[in-house]
């Protein structure tokens, strides 16, 4: 179906900018073209993704058919239909997940993640929203929409959607000036109209502690210990920007399960520890001026 309905739009003209042979975007602008139709079968559900030419890249729109009525029955929709309103920017989507159907009411989330448009640059902001659609009524609840910058030099943001919850990764900045980014987790659990987010929240010691210190103290003290919390929130802004990270991290100890990641930032010397319970909760443990005596064994695996 898809291929069908892209040789039709190829024909009347309205791609550009495709391949060397196809023809060329006039003055490098996508402006009065459409992007191709992506059509995906995803359970009992049909994914359509279009858009609309905008200066550098399309402003798209999707859309979420039940397969199980008959006809088909649009439940869902996501479009901007107007360049006019406050604010508006084109969003490139570049994931579409949709979770399988739970509960007696038919109900299913929709996760949505996307690009604002920007021209040349591989840093930008990253768009997720997360919607509860009921597939009988047509109807849906928008229950969570951020918005954070993220870079694309390495690859695009994607997710996955279940029926309790969503999972998102992308590529952001990081504290230690000498990495040009590091891998960003963002897993939700939803329940009812509460979205909350829940571990994992890194993948490893370090991407823990770039996370850590990158969060509000309002966040970062849901993923501290709660017996050191008061001196916990001391520490939290002792390092900021333009920092390194001192090596790998270290086990410490034999059962403990805490890892030490030393911190540097100009004379500055911060050693996190963090309890990592398998297979990816992180928690917070103290944060010392000096290194621990027993955390002497450097696992640069703890980190792929």
């Amino acid at each position: 179906m898809t291929a069908s309905l892209n040789r039709e739009l190829r024909g009347a003209g309205l791609f550009c900018g495709e391949s060397r042979t196809g023809p060329p975007c006039p003055d490098g602008s996508f402006l009065g073209y459409l992007s191709p139709l992506e059509v995906r079968e995803q359970g009992n559900f049909l994914t359509v993704r279009t858009g609309i030419g905008s200066e550098c890249g399309f402003d798209e729109s999707a859309y979420l058919f039940n397969r199980r009525r008959q006809p088909m029955r649009l439940v869902w929709r996501l479009e901007q239909t107007s360049d006019r309103e406050p604010g508006y920017r084109p969003l490139e989507l570049v994931a579409l997940r949709v979770s399988k159907e739970a509960g007696r009411g038919g109900e299913c989330l929709v996760l949505a993640v996307g690009l604002r448009s920007s021209c040349g640059s591989t840093w930008r902001q990253i768009d997720y929203r997360v919607f509860r659609v009921d597939v009988v009524e047509g109807e849906s609840i928008r229950l969570l929409a951020a918005l954070e910058r993220g870079n694309i030099g390495d690859g695009m943001p994607d997710g996955a959607a279940s029926a309790d919850g969503i999972h998102i990764e992308f590529q952001t900045g990081s504290v230690d000036s000498s990495l040009l980014t590091r891998l960003a987790v963002r897993r939700f659990r939803v329940v009812g109209d509460r979205v909350q987010r829940v571990d994992p929240v890194a993948l490893g010691p370090s991407g823990f502690v770039d996370e850590w210190l990158s969060l509000p103290w309002e966040q970062a003290a849901a993923w501290s210990e709660a017996a050191g919390r008061d001196a916990l929130r001391g520490a939290h802004g002792s390092i900021g920007r333009d920092a390194a990270f001192l090596g790998p991290p270290r086990k410490c100890g034999r059962s403990t399960g805490l890892w030490q990641v030393g911190v540097a930032q100009e004379q500055r010397r911060r050693y996190f520890l963090v309890r990592w319970t398998p297979p990816f909760r992180f928690r917070m443990s103290a944060v010392r001026n000096a290194p621990r005596t027993d955390c002497v064994t450097e696992d640069p695996e703890a980190d792929a």
